[in-house]
């Protein structure tokens, strides 16, 4: 067979796949618009009986529902007092009495009569969607499960093909419901990781940390880092603690087994003009590295596994150093970078909040939607302890001109925004408390390439702008 037979044999197949798909979707339009006709058929049926037991207000909102599937149903419009102009468009009654009930017997019958009526139709709508499920695009699938949930709002398989659950009566995410049980696990593993971190040894500067020029007191030093501090001893074995804890904490709340530098060393200077004699001594700086870490707050010293934080508070420097030693880890562990901005942010703030209780390193762009004012107020108040950061991203998310995920997905860290970082952060929560089975493949494929969209779509079977509105619906279920 010739090249050309061979690619038309394959158009054919291709269009003749496509037909089949056509026919498909109208054997499905043609049984549900058989099925709605049923169903307002029966709800004809159960307003006439509403009006025989003066059942007015029950009558009035079977009419409701007969609109929803026949806008046009002439005896539902005048059942609800509706007048129809010259033009053919039906318009709602002024001032017109909310109606009642009045036989109260008749009433409890209602439920009943309104099931027996829905339910037919929920059943023919649920076997067509299985039988043309090859056919339909997502939003038609969704369309028509919408449809069910109208008339039978706890529909238990519309909802779980919607991954949702009931929890104190009402319908959420399961992901709301895994998250709340989560929370606490993942700090457990916190409480569990400090625990097991022995208590760092002491011993003092070596000749050549000595040579480096601050004026180091005794190191701390645990099995995996070597902390040495310009300010309080106390400083350094915080720092050591919380460096070695945060190591345990990330792969068993991460399912993964990273390390730190086998020479994982940590300087925390305190006072003014120790950077510059840092720079100036340690003997893997050359000058192009020490000009790119100056204008810097911290910075790991390449080639090495030294780890320098100079200036702010003890608590800046704490966050800083923990910030940088988990993103070593990220790296170690998935290949997440900075080239990956929200995962590499999102993630270290809300671990990093998780192990010592603050969220201060972070830099990002001035906002693209808040006027200059307000962004710098909500900059400030990310930075105050008790800032609530779920309620803040909320506050940005829900508004009229918020990021989108997808966007969000294809910054490096120096391109995030502040409400991209608040993005970030709650797409991390959302995550780690509310998919953590899924969550180390989702961050291994991404550190290995893997575009966002697709990496998304392979782990958590949904693409970007699904995921986009789930972690939002998340956050309201969350506060």
């Amino acid at each position: 067979m010739g090249g050309k037979t061979l690619l038309a044999a394959a158009a054919a197949l291709v269009l003749g796949a496509a037909a089949g798909a056509r026919q498909d979707g109208a054997a499905f339009e043609k049984a549900r618009a058989e099925a709605v006709a049923g169903l307002v058929g029966r709800l004809e049926e159960l307003a006439e009986w509403c009006a025989t037991k003066k059942a007015f207000a029950a009558r009035e909102e079977t009419y409701h529902t007969i609109l929803r599937f026949d806008a046009e149903h002439a005896g539902a419009h005048r059942g609800l007092g509706h007048t129809k102009d010259k033009q053919g468009v039906w318009s709602e009654a002024h001032n017109r009495a909310a109606p009642a009930d009045y036989d109260k017997a008749a009433l409890k019958e209602v439920p009943g009569r309104r099931d027996a009526a829905v339910r037919p139709f929920c059943e023919r709508v649920h076997a067509l969607l299985d039988e043309h499920a090859e056919a339909l695009a997502r939003e038609r699938v969704l369309a028509a499960q919408d449809e069910i949930l109208l008339l039978a709002p706890d529909d238990p398989r519309v909802r779980a093909a919607r991954g949702e659950a009931r929890v104190e009566e009402r319908w959420v995410l399961i992901e709301t419901a895994t998250a709340k049980q989560r929370r606490g696990e993942l700090k457990d593993l916190v409480r569990a990781a400090f625990e097991r971190t022995p208590e760092p040894t002491s011993s003092a500067p070596t000749e050549a940390e000595r040579a480096l020029g601050p004026a180091f007191g005794d190191a701390a030093s645990t099995p995996v880092v070597r902390v040495l501090a310009t300010g309080a001893r106390t400083e350094a074995v915080t720092a050591a603690k919380a460096l070695h804890a945060g190591r345990d904490f990330f792969n068993h709340g991460l399912n993964a087994s990273a390390d730190y530098h086998p020479a994982f060393r940590v300087f925390l200077l305190a006072l003014g003009g120790e950077k510059e004699a840092l720079l100036a001594n340690h003997p893997a700086l050359d000058e192009r590295a020490r000009g790119f870490l100056r204008p810097l707050v911290a910075g790991g010293i390449e080639g090495t596994g030294d780890v320098a934080h100079w200036g702010g508070e003890e608590a800046q420097r704490l966050d800083g150093a923990s910030r940088i030693a988990l993103g070593f880890l990220f790296t170690a562990a998935f290949g997440i970078t900075s080239d990956h901005g929200w995962a590499y942010e999102g993630f270290g703030l809300y671990m990093t909040r998780e192990l010592i209780g603050t969220r201060l390193t972070w830099f990002v762009q001035p906002s693209q939607y808040l006027r200059p004012a307000d962004d710098r107020a909500l900059r400030a108040r990310l930075l105050l302890p008790g800032t609530n950061w779920i309620n803040e991203a909320n506050n940005v998310l829900q508004g009229d001109r918020r990021p989108k995920l997808s966007f969000v997905m294809g910054k490096t860290v120096n391109n995030l925004t502040t409400e991209d970082l608040l993005f970030s952060y709650v797409t991390a929560a959302y995550l780690l408390e509310g998919r953590p089975k899924e969550t180390p493949e989702l961050l291994r494929r991404v550190g290995a390439g893997t575009a966002p969209q697709q990496a998304v779509e392979d782990v958590l079977g949904m693409n970007v702008m699904e995921l986009d509105a789930r972690v939002r619906r998340w956050l309201t279920e969350r506060r």
